[in-house]
């Protein structure tokens, strides 16, 4: 038994378009077209080769500045906090919406919670 439609021809409703239609009969969101989905996807890259770009740049002060503060824990606590200070600022100004998760940007562990 097949049901009929009420719509006009030119509306949509779950009977005579289900793949628009969610399972409570509410509208799906529209699906992006080809070119809105390649610009988001060139944003995501855009993105990642600028953050790319920033720890390439700090990578080997970072690791000499660790070094330093490892050698001699008094004397470089200063400028290490100032050159980590400068990359998350560039890291900021690089991808805005990136922040690390917490302050020093080390991982959060979560905790298992069944």
């Amino acid at each position: 038994m097949t049901r009929r439609c009420k719509c006009e021809h030119w509306q949509e409703c779950p009977t005579c378009a289900p793949q628009r239609f969610d399972a409570d009969g509410k509208r799906k969101p529209p699906e992006p077209t080809p070119l809105q989905a390649c610009r988001a996807e060139l944003e995501t890259m855009r993105e990642a080769l600028a953050l790319h770009e920033v720890g390439s740049a700090y990578a080997h002060r970072l690791a000499v500045m660790l070094e330093c503060a490892l050698l001699d824990p008094t004397g470089t606590w200063n400028e290490a906090h100032a050159l980590l200070d400068e990359y998350r600022a560039a890291c900021r100004a690089a991808a805005p919406m990136q922040e690390p998760p917490t302050f020093m940007g080390e991982p959060v562990v979560m905790p298992n919670v069944i």
